[in-house]
């Protein structure tokens, strides 16, 4: 995975206006999309954007748990350098309230620059129809300017619909440019990698993952 690649899939950052990240669970996803879902598929789509380096991108796939579930698992973010393949720190670096929280990774990238570090802020929500959200911003980092993007997990036939969306400008447009396709299936291995790690941990860790729910609805309800 080349390094501009990382930042795409890493990069928790930007905060998304908000009527770009209330988009509905089946936004963009068609009959066929849904079919290859329920084949255990992951659902890809991208649109190139005007004056923007990198297309816009969603993803979604099927992840046999409950939401809030998912959302546990996902808003741990000090475990993320667990399972994101070239992450190599992830540490909470301040509280804003139990719900916003800001967050520095590291990530290992290739010679010679050997690691990139930023810092983003997280917002965690349960939305509507027994859905939950966490939506990402934009607080430091070395190598993008721009990020907007959210992890939403929805009911859906008795498990959760994981919707992915990502929107990133990086720095150096130039040469990022030549890795503007490459991206977007380098973004899907991650959110299946993701993915991955949510079913495991829910069949090897079934007692942790039922306390870090308590926690998190008690977070949510203050």
């Amino acid at each position: 995975m080349n390094f501009f690649s990382k930042i795409v899939i890493f990069s928790l950052v930007a905060l998304p206006l908000m009527a770009w990240s209330k988009g509905g669970k089946l936004d963009k996803i068609d009959e066929a999309g849904l079919k290859l879902l329920k084949s255990g598929k992951t659902f890809v789509w991208s649109k190139r954007q005007k004056n923007r380096t990198w297309p816009h991108m969603v993803f979604a796939k099927i992840v046999d748990m409950k939401p809030v579930e998912a959302m546990a698992f996902f808003s741990d973010f000090e475990r993320h350098r667990t399972f994101i393949p070239g992450m190599i720190h992830s540490q909470i670096a301040r509280k804003i309230s139990n719900t916003h929280i800001i967050v520095k990774f590291v990530l290992k990238v290739p010679w010679p620059i050997n690691k990139s570090a930023y810092t983003s802020g997280h917002f965690l929500e349960k939305i509507e129809g027994g859905g939950y959200r966490v939506r990402w911003y934009y607080v430091s980092g070395d190598d993008t300017s721009d990020v907007k993007g959210f992890a939403a997990f929805y009911p859906y036939e008795g498990k959760t619909l994981m919707r992915w969306e990502n929107d990133i400008t990086p720095k150096n447009k130039f040469f990022a440019g030549f890795f503007s396709k490459k991206v977007v299936n380098d973004t899907k291995t991650t959110v299946e990698k993701i993915v991955d790690a949510m079913q495991t941990y829910k069949r090897t860790e079934a007692r942790s993952l039922s306390e870090k729910v308590v926690d998190l609805e008690k977070t949510l309800r203050k």
